[in-house]
C-alpha cells in the first residue's frame, strides 16, 4: 500500500480522504500508517483545520527532536570510545562507566574539550585547582597517572599522552 511505503521514507503527516466510511475502512487506513482518516461528506473547512493541526503537531515534534539533538551535541563530549557527560559528571569508555574523583573528572574534561592540544602542568593546575604558581608538578602527574589507570582498568585504551618536556594531551588512537 502507498501509505506503508511513504511511512518508510518520511514521517510527514498522512491524511486519508475517502468515500468509504465504514468503521473497518477507517481502522484499516489508520493501521496502514495514516495519521487521520476523513470520510465523505466532509467540509473544506474541516479538511483545512485537520491539515493545519497535523502540521502544527508535526512541527512541534520536529523541534523537540532537534532541540534534544542540539542539547546532546553541546553537552556530551565524544572522542572515539570515550564519552563524557559534563552535566551528569559521568564518563564511559567503550560503554562501560569509569568512576573518577572531581579533580580527575575536571582534568579529563579540560583535555577532552581541547583534543590534541598540549597542556603544561601549570596550565592544568591553574584550570582545575584554580591557583597560580604551581611549585610541585607531582600533583598533576599523580592525577594524570591515576586517571590513566582507572580508564585502562575499564578498557585497554590509552587516551592521555605525555609530550616529553612539555606536558599532556588527549590523543584518541
Amino acid at each position: 500500500m502507498i501509505c506503508q511505503e511513504l511511512r518508510k521514507l518520511t514521517d510527514v503527516p498522512i491524511l486519508m480522504i475517502s468515500g468509504k466510511c465504514s468503521e473497518m475502512d477507517k481502522i484499516m487506513g489508520l493501521m496502514a500508517g495514516a495519521d487521520d482518516y476523513i470520510s465523505k461528506p466532509y467540509g473544506l473547512g474541516e479538511v483545512v483545520a485537520r491539515v493545519k493541526a497535523h502540521l502544527r503537531r508535526s512541527l512541534v515534534i520536529k523541534r523537540k527532536k532537534e532541540q534534544a539533538a542540539v542539547r546532546e551535541a553541546k553537552n556530551v563530549i565524544r572522542l572515539g570510545p570515550l564519552v563524557i557527560d559534563p552535566e551528569s559528571c559521568t564518563v564511559e569508555v567503550d560503554g562501560r562507566p569509569v568512576q573518577l574523583t572531581t579533580k580527575e573528572f575536571k582534568v579529563l574534561v579540560l583535555l577532552a574539550e581541547n583534543p590534541k592540544r598540549v597542556f603544561q602542568p601549570e596550565e592544568i593546575y591553574r584550570s582545575v585547582w584554580g591557583y597560580d604558581g604551581l611549585d610541585d608538578f607531582r600533583t598533576v602527574a599523580v592525577h594524570i597517572s591515576t586517571l590513566r589507570k582507572k580508564i585502562q582498568q575499564v578498557s585497554n585504551v590509552s587516551i592521555i599522552q605525555n609530550v616529553r618536556g612539555i606536558g599532556y594531551r588527549m590523543e584518541i588512537l
